[in-house]
């Protein structure tokens, strides 16, 4: 992974996701908490599969999102944006540093 390009994407993702806010969830403890947030508890109870459950809708959405905003495959030189979204993600919520 271009580590130049996912620091910057690391900021973006700490930016963008800062701003967005829960609106409803299963659980209504999240409601009104951002997105950052709302991660890093379900990091904080599951580190190593707390996205498990949010691959297929939440995580494609989020990978969309990378892709629309210039943090695609090509710019991250990576095969997949599956091999990394996940730890572009936790490094944005301050849960990781493997990207510095």
């Amino acid at each position: 992974m271009d580590q130049e390009v996912a620091k910057s994407c690391v900021r973006w993702l700490r930016h963008w996701m800062s701003k967005q806010k829960i609106a409803e969830a299963d659980d209504k403890q999240h409601v009104g908490t951002s997105l950052a947030e709302t991660i890093r508890k379900e990091y904080e109870k599951n580190p190593e599969e707390w996205w498990v459950g949010h691959h297929f809708q939440w995580g494609m959405q989020m990978r969309n999102l990378l892709r629309e905003n210039g943090y695609g495959e090509k710019e991250l030189g990576v095969g997949n944006l599956d091999d990394c979204y996940i730890e572009l993600i936790e490094n944005a919520i301050g849960c990781s540093n493997t990207i510095s």
